[in-house]
């Protein structure tokens, strides 16, 4: 069973349609008794760094990522669910992330528009089996921020 988690951020929607008409079993996760009935574990995020993990907090469900990625079960995150296994991330101040990725997630510092909006490529660095078959596909962005990570060899794509 995949669990999407339900933390006051993110398009749940989406990602639970797309899940299903791919024929996987999904839900919707809401608290940490149903992050530890899940397999799989998807977060999604739209927003802010600092909120996210304020979120996190105030809905407990932090020592329930924790477990559910200690155990070595899989965890997916999309965006600012993957900025959140950083140490710290520097949006609307400094906050403490959850620790899993030595790095900090910070602004772009680029002469573009931000937020970065739009389709692009990625280039694979070396074989995982999330990436597999990904050459000349694009990928949709929107984001303003990024991990800055303490050893590039963390680093997929």
């Amino acid at each position: 069973m995949i669990g999407i988690l339900d933390y006051g951020m993110g398009n749940l929607s989406s990602i639970y349609n797309s899940l299903d008409y791919l024929g996987f079993n999904a839900k919707i996760v809401k608290n940490s008794e149903e992050v530890q009935e899940v397999t799989h574990l998807i977060v999604p995020g739209v927003g802010s760094f600092s909120e996210a993990m304020d979120n996190l907090k105030e809905k407990k469900l932090i020592s329930a990522i924790e477990s559910h990625v200690n155990s070595g079960k899989p965890y997916l995150g999309i965006c600012l669910g993957m900025q959140l296994l950083a140490t710290t991330g520097y949006e609307n101040g400094e906050k403490k992330g959850l620790g899993f990725i030595e790095g900090s997630v910070v602004p772009f510092k680029i002469d573009l528009h931000v937020p970065h909006v739009g389709w692009n490529n990625i280039d694979c660095l070396y074989q995982h089996p999330i990436l597999s078959n990904t050459n000349n596909i694009d990928f949709y962005f929107v984001h303003s921020f990024y991990i800055v990570p303490h050893e590039d060899v963390i680093v997929s794509a």
